[in-house]
């Protein structure tokens, strides 16, 4: 990849980077994008909602520059 950066055969004006977060409106984390370490395991009891109501939020950075970050309420599906 370096070399056939080099030689120009990628450009990386080409490229365009992006991510996306759901945030819940009760406060609730996703433990898939979280990961929190400790010695010991502690015993926690949340009380949260089935379906909490939550937002997307969507970024992209390329060469051009940054867009966003786009708010979108629910969910994409």
């Amino acid at each position: 990849m370096l070399e056939k950066l080099q030689t120009g055969e990628i450009d990386v004006k080409k490229f365009c980077f992006s991510d996306e977060a759901y945030f819940t409106l009760d406060g609730h984390l996703n433990k898939q994008n979280y990961r929190y370490w400790g010695r010991e395991r502690l015993e926690v009891t949340v009380v949260r909602s089935l379906h909490p109501k939550k937002f997307l939020v969507w970024c992209a950075i390329s060469s051009h520059g940054i867009f966003g970050p786009i708010f979108i309420d629910g969910t994409l599906i």
